[in-house]
């Protein structure tokens, strides 16, 4: 008889693994390869692979929603944790990427189907928010790089913790604040350094793919939430009015029209924030068309609501959902926040009637372990700085008529609405969806959880997506011709923002500024400590990756860090005697000193750059760079 050979069940469950690890190697040779890798690992595997093993039973809008999501904050923590341990490179990228494909072993690779509808709505709003980026975010000219819309602020807060990470600056130091700590949620830039890394990808155009991903996925997500509580139509006007809805800005458009009929008007202002009575941003124009970490946190408190919402929930459910608020922490600390809070809502309405939900809601818990190091330092650095503070009525009058109109201009007319449902509608689970807008909106009025008491706008973003939901529940009882007319005026600010920002074309750093940065980059050492005046927009950090002295006031306030003495310091480098800018310089470690137009024109005063004690290493005629001798 002859013998039959039979290979263990075993060697089958293996080779996906066998095959991921011959890919990874042989990505670590070959840049398309490794490209491949990066998104694979980045955004697709790792997510996927976890729901498969969990068994999560969701529908395919929110199964994929969750996967890219969960590959996204997996990924970033692998890595992070392989580089805590041998150092951030591209082996410890390798190395984390290895260790995730053992997700792989014996997985089940059936594709969750996605209805047409979810997915057409998604790659449309990917589009529209890539064409976007592409048009205002990083844009070579002649003149240097010009960034549209808000980009000229928030994208050089982001710029130097990727560039500088991928200049050993890690364990992170706050790249304009060397030598602190970065306590900021930085883990959405981690992710763009790491993929850059190693797949060797532009980091701007990555930049522009990632914020694009990070917004459609915002769309998925609420999508699926909405869905938990209204018809499939309503649920995509809940949609429309969540990304699009804003306040009564554009009534500005109209009487800046009624004394000015051009349209030019558009081109001048945006009409959606303009830090005076209109303190509140739309979701589009404020946070998703800038804000990184915020619009990861958006896209995962919506994900994991909808996933809590799922009928008949699950334990596996539940640990999901545990471990993506967990995560969730360093990307973006008022999510998560938010996160607990709106949970926490939803199990004091469960347990109310049912105390068996204690035990399912036990399964949570052990993925919040995750954010412990991280939030216990943000309420360490907080707390000593003075962050936290009781400031009842946030940035509204106190008076009660003041007040309410202040919070109906702000959020305009699905907030309205949102109100009105309440009352009128019998939407089933409306009375959760007002708790957690009531939720929200008292926390915003009570407490600062920041050194910029505006940023707790941020909650406000978060509580237009139940109340979405209730606007739309109002609205589908409504006429067709009213529906019209009131989503026409709830999306105008938005539309106007988008109209000025395409065309809005502000230079964020020149060619001069470029040139220098480039030369610093190749020439001045990693993780040394420049001097240069705390502007928004550096080369020294948004280009050449180096640590700055201390930055932009506004920022250094926001993260609770004393840069008054700093900010002393420079004025001895710039304007000091020989010996006594030599004394500032290495007191503080600075090692080069950067002078540009800002430096020339804010610290007017005879420069002891000529002495002995500094050595001119770069001049353009424009920008000179001195290294302390």
């Amino acid at each position: 008889m002859a013998a039959s050979f039979v290979v263990p069940k075993r060697l089958f469950a293996a080779w996906p693994v066998a095959f991921l690890w011959l890919f990874l190697l042989s990505a670590s040779v070959h840049s398309g390869l490794a490209l491949a890798a990066a998104l694979l690992f980045g955004f697709l595997f790792p997510g996927f692979a976890l729901l498969k093993r969990l068994r999560v039973e969701v529908s395919g809008a929110l199964f994929w929603a969750l996967a890219l999501l969960s590959s996204v904050l997996l990924s970033t923590y692998a890595v992070y944790l392989a580089s805590l341990a041998l150092g951030y490179s591209s082996s410890s990228v390798l190395l984390a990427f290895g260790v995730l494909s053992f997700l792989a072993y014996g997985l089940d690779a059936s594709l969750p189907k996605i209805s047409l509808d979810a997915l057409a709505a998604t790659a449309g709003f990917f589009a529209l928010l890539f064409a976007f980026f592409s048009a205002t975010l990083w844009v070579p000219s002649a003149q240097g790089v010009l960034v549209g819309a808000w980009n000229y602020s928030d994208l050089f807060a982001h710029l130097p913790i990727i560039e500088s990470i991928n200049h050993g600056n890690f364990p992170p130091q706050t790249p304009f604040f060397a030598g602190a700590p970065l306590t900021y949620h930085f883990f959405a830039d981690f992710h763009t350094a790491l993929v850059s890394a190693f797949s060797g990808v532009d980091v701007h155009g990555l930049i522009r793919f990632e914020n694009a991903l990070y917004g459609a996925l915002v769309l998925l997500a609420a999508f699926s939430l909405a869905s938990a509580f209204l018809p499939r139509k309503v649920a995509w006007l809940a949609v429309l009015l969540f990304l699009f809805g804003g306040g009564f800005g554009y009534l500005h458009f109209f009487a800046d029209f009624a004394e000015n009929p051009t349209l030019d008007l558009i081109r001048e202002t945006p009409y959606d924030n303009d830090w005076q009575f209109f303190q509140v941003p739309s979701l589009l124009g404020g946070y998703l068309s800038v804000q990184r970490p915020q619009m990861v946190g958006i896209a995962v408190l919506a994900a994991v609501l909808a996933l809590m919402l799922v009928v008949p929930r699950r334990r596996e459910h539940v640990f999901l959902a545990g471990l993506l608020v967990g995560m969730l922490a360093p990307f973006q600390y008022f999510a998560f926040g938010a996160a607990l809070m709106l949970l926490g809502v939803l199990f004091l309405f469960e347990s109310r009637n049912d105390v068996r939900t204690f035990g399912l809601w036990l399964w949570f818990l052990p993925g919040l372990l995750f954010s412990v190091p991280f939030v216990w330092n943000a309420l360490s650095v907080g707390g000593q700085a003075g962050l936290m503070r009781f400031t009842p009525g946030w940035l509204a009058p106190l008076d009660p008529v003041g007040f309410v109109v202040f919070y109906a201009g702000n959020l305009g007319l699905p907030f309205l609405l949102a109100c009105a449902a309440l009352v009128w509608t019998k939407l089933e689970g409306k009375a959760l969806l007002g708790a957690w807008v009531a939720a929200l909106f008292l926390l915003v009025n009570a407490v600062s959880l920041s050194g910029t008491q505006w940023d707790m706008a941020k909650f406000l973003a978060y509580l237009t997506l139940p109340g979405a939901v209730l606007a739309a529940s109002f609205l589908a009882e409504q006429k067709k011709a009213v529906v019209f007319v009131v989503v026409l005026f709830s999306v105008l600010s938005p539309v106007l923002f988008l109209g000025w920002a395409f065309q809005s074309q502000y230079t964020g750093l020149t060619s001069a500024e470029l040139e220098a940065g480039a030369w610093m980059k190749e020439n001045v050492p990693e993780l040394a400590v420049v001097a240069a005046y705390p502007v928004h927009n550096s080369p020294v950090d948004s280009v050449a990756g180096r640590l700055r002295l201390t930055g932009y006031s506004g920022w250094m306030n926001n993260y609770g860090l004393p840069y008054a003495e700093r900010e002393s310091a420079l004025q001895a480098v710039y304007c000091g005697s020989e010996a006594e800018s030599v004394a500032a310089a290495k007191k503080w470690g600075v090692s080069f000193v950067y002078v540009g137009p800002s430096e020339t024109a804010k610290y007017a005063c005879p420069h002891p750059f000529g002495g002995a004690s500094y050595a001119l290493r770069f001049d353009s005629g424009r920008i000179r760079v001195f290294e302390v001798s």
